[in-house]
């Protein structure tokens, strides 16, 4: 019951050993697993490939290499989209990923218009990439074509304060406080 004898020099000692002995296993584990993992990881892209091959199937990821590549090696179709659309609009610029940016660039020409927030990022698992979001914002904010909101219609104050405060934290100099319209 007497938790002062724990803290000796030489339970800091153990203590210290016992975490380093627990990472070097970890590591010596992982070191034996990783290849079977890569094995089973090849085997099941094979076999998926396989499927959809054999049942006409795309996946979303197919959709956007195919269309992306099929911009990228087609000037003449390109241009014709880019011709087609008088104006681009991109709503949600923090989830999208470098393919689609990449296709959205393809078709657009100057006509581009961009809406997003880095603090609501949610598509991570899609390769979302908020740094792309971010570079974009600097290279509009360098040609002076970046408008910045804050103000925020659908929360009242004090639940922008709770939401101030923890973002904050957890995002850093890249946060933005939020301010009741």
């Amino acid at each position: 019951g007497n938790g002062a004898a724990l803290s000796t020099e030489a339970c800091a000692a153990y203590s210290e050993s016992l975490a380093e002995f627990r990472r070097a296993s970890a590591h010596r584990w992982a070191e034996r697993t990783y290849p079977v993992l890569e094995r089973l990881l090849a085997e099941f892209t094979d076999r998926y490939e396989r499927a959809k091959r054999e049942h006409g199937g795309l996946d979303f990821e197919d959709l956007e290499l195919l269309c992306r590549d099929l911009l990228r090696d087609n000037d003449e179709l390109r241009e014709r989209y880019r011709q087609r659309f008088e104006r681009v609009m991109m709503d949600e610029l923090q989830d999208t990923n470098a393919v689609q940016l990449e296709l959205i660039d393809m078709v657009a020409a100057g006509n581009l218009f961009t809406v997003g927030d880095a603090q609501q990022l949610i598509y991570g698992f899609r390769h979302a990439d908020v740094e792309l979001f971010d570079a974009r914002g600097e290279v509009m904010a360098a040609r002076g074509a970046r408008l910045t909101l804050t103000t925020n219609f659908r929360s009242r104050p004090e639940i922008l304060d709770v939401i101030n405060r923890v973002f904050e934290q957890e995002l850093g100099e890249r946060f933005r406080p939020l301010v009741a319209g």
